[in-house]
């Protein structure tokens, strides 16, 4: 009936079998399918189980999802309650509850203006030729020394471009 050749391949297929029906058990404990998980078991053995171990529980999150739901359920019947509650207090004392605004959930005020510095320093051309950064002070005591003209430019990092001296303040 059974010779040596068939128990071998016997022997050899059993604990393949084992940890494909472990392995499905155990997926089907966290939630997955059955088959698929023996498959892998029994296909890649222990990379199998390691493979279903690393799959996500779907109970546990099935369950963290019927509790958000529950809450949120909770909470709009809170907000029911409390809105049926200022009714009847209204009704009864012909007092209407003030009502406060709620200010909208993504206003953000933007940051402040930086600053001006003091003494403010911009880059000066003569004759088309960048002579460098130099303070407004400077600038103005150069203009007043008749080392620089009025139509020599300075560049203006508001308006990212040269403009002449005149226009500097």
């Amino acid at each position: 009936m059974f010779d040596a050749f068939h128990l071998s391949i016997a022997v050899a297929i059993l604990p393949f079998l084992v940890c494909g029906i472990l392995n499905g058990f155990y997926g089907k404990s966290r939630g997955q399918n059955f088959i698929s998980c023996f498959i892998l078991g029994f296909v890649l053995f222990m990379l199998g189980v390691i493979i279903v171990a690393a799959m996500p529980d779907l109970k546990k999150k099935n369950a963290d999802e019927e509790k958000a739901a529950a809450l949120e359920a909770e909470r709009q019947r809170d907000r029911e309650d409390a809105a049926e509650l200022r009714r009847q207090l209204a009704a009864l004392t012909g007092i209407r509850p003030a009502v406060v605004p709620v200010p909208p959930k993504a206003e953000i005020t933007p940051p402040p203006a930086p600053k001006e510095e003091p003494n403010p320093s911009y880059h000066v051309a003569v004759n088309g030729v960048d002579i460098g950064e130099k303070p407004l002070a400077t600038i103005k005591a150069m203009v007043d020394a008749k080392a620089l003209t009025k139509t020599d430019v300075y560049f203006c990092p508001k308006g990212q471009k040269w403009e002449p001296l005149s226009n500097l303040s």
